[in-house]
């Protein structure tokens, strides 16, 4: 019993310390903005809603509160071709501790077109995190190193991310505090981490059950979610540039998925589309994502692949 409390005084005060807002400066560089995108096939193509439902794996980027809600281990890989030459890589991972304990970490690098048109790595992160179960409420934190390119010098620096998610009567909540931390700067030049605040519900207006064991044959989803930048030098809630995320994912028979989203206020895209399929424990997704006109490329692609097992 008392190693259970010792556990519970010891996340929330972690939490309570991280969500203290934290100073950024200047302007951002173009590695540390790739942390704005994440790298999963079923939030993105679910226009990056989903703070609420994520868990497993994909936790280890959206939500680090959902590697507690999860009850199997999980591997992910994935890849992404964005605008332009820049691509995506990761890998993630998670593994459950119990029914209440969830580890989760990921590693990603970010490649672009540098000189001579040689593939030069822009961004690379490496993260791992932890999240607990209290009930219906769970809490999660992701400690995270990084090192961008800027220019001809290696950046190195670190962020946290600190989330929380509660289910209540088949509505889910929640939030989570993104890249709070610092990076080391140029004399020249500055370069901020891209604060993040997102929170977000999601609910199942259409759910149809087999009549003798109760399991699931069509299944809708929805998730709504606000997102929030705030500018350098501001708290969480301050000043800053906020969108709404909006997402719907239709289920059959737990065999394939159907996936759309909206973004606002985007610079690069608003309308996204995707699909899963799963044969056994091998899970495939992928998600399209088209381009707003000016940028280099028609669409962005998304593909994950991911084992399940207990």
């Amino acid at each position: 019993m008392l190693r259970i409390v010792y556990h519970h005084v010891l996340l929330i005060g972690f939490l309570a310390v991280m969500m203290r807002p934290l100073q950024a400066s200047a302007q951002e560089a173009a590695g540390v903005a790739y942390l704005k995108t994440g790298s999963t096939a079923r939030e993105l193509a679910m226009g990056e809603s989903g703070v609420s439902l994520v868990q497993g794996a994909s936790s280890a980027y959206w939500n680090p509160a959902g590697l507690a809600m999860h009850g199997s281990q999980e591997v992910m890989a994935t890849y992404q071709r964005w605008v332009g030459s820049v691509r995506f890589y990761a890998a993630l991972g998670h593994m459950t501790r119990g029914l209440q304990d969830g580890w989760g970490g990921f590693v990603q690098a970010v490649t672009e077109e540098g000189e001579e048109g040689k593939s030069r790595v822009a961004l690379a992160t490496a993260g791992l995190g932890y999240g607990r179960r209290f009930g219906r409420v769970s809490a999660g934190i992701m400690v995270k190193g990084l090192a961008e390119h800027v220019l001809t010098e290696t950046l190195y620096g670190y962020a946290i991310d600190v989330g929380m998610q509660v289910v209540w009567y088949g509505v889910q909540w929640g939030m989570v505090l993104q890249n709070m931390g610092s990076v080391q700067e140029l004399e020249a030049f500055t370069a901020p981490l891209p604060r993040t605040f997102r929170t977000g519900v999601s609910f199942y207006p259409l759910r149809m059950v087999t009549l003798l064991d109760n399991q699931p044959v069509l299944e809708l989803v929805v998730t709504v979610d606000y997102v929030h930048r705030p500018d350098a030098h501001e708290p969480f809630w301050g000043k800053g540039v906020g969108s709404w995320h909006l997402g719907g994912a239709l289920k059959a028979l737990d065999l394939v998925e159907w996936r759309i989203g909206y973004i606002t206020r985007d610079t690069v895209r608003e309308f996204s589309l995707g699909f899963g399929v799963w044969f056994n424990r091998v899970y495939v997704d992928y998600a399209y994502i088209p381009f707003k006109p000016g940028f280099e490329g028609t669409a962005g692609h998304v593909f994950s692949l991911s084992t399940r097992w207990l």
